[in-house]
């Protein structure tokens, strides 16, 4: 920003003043609370972005991290072992979905990384398959309880944006 002019006291403002927000910068660590847990959405779909969550979540207190991951079907089988590592190591219980396939057989990469997940000593009962997203986040929202983080690595960002709205509103209203 200095290099193209910005002053440095407007690139100080605009440091200091942003939020990871849907409106500012949707899919990108949009924090959401929802009643009595957190959500965040992320787009997240590559090793580095899954490694730098990991990095985030180590920091963040939660009672349980629920993390809803799908991992697109064109990602080489080691890009997709290492990001179900770096899951593994960020979350409680898993609820694995279908991304885009690109060229993969449906359900193949959910089970690639199940498989990868109960290799690396997450027990079975912490894993589940839901392949449609809705049914994937919808399943992580129901299952989250007072102060747990559900994590939503999302495809359809706005979509899944949308629905999370509609749960904070129905929990709001009971």
């Amino acid at each position: 920003a200095y290099v193209r002019g910005m002053q440095t006291d407007d690139i100080r403002s605009g440091l200091l003043t942003f939020t990871p927000t849907f409106a500012y910068s949707a899919g990108r660590m949009n924090l959401i609370p929802v009643k009595d847990f957190e959500v965040i959405l992320d787009y997240c779909h590559n090793v580095s972005s899954f490694e730098a969550v990991r990095n985030f979540l180590a920091k963040v207190e939660a009672r349980r991290r629920i993390g809803v991951v799908g991992i697109p079907g064109d990602r080489r089988d080691e890009d997709v072992l290492a990001m179900a590592a770096h899951a593994a190591r960020s979350f409680d219980h898993f609820i694995l979905r279908e991304d885009q396939l690109r060229g993969r057989e449906p359900g193949a990469v959910p089970a690639m990384v199940a498989s990868e997940l109960k290799r690396l000593g997450v027990p079975p009962a912490a894993i589940e398959i839901h392949l449609a997203e809705e049914a994937a986040v919808d399943r992580a929202l129901a299952l989250a309880r007072k102060d747990d983080l559900v994590v939503l690595f999302a495809d359809s960002v706005e979509a899944v944006y949308h629905r999370v709205m509609e749960t904070k509103k129905a929990l709001e209203n009971r």
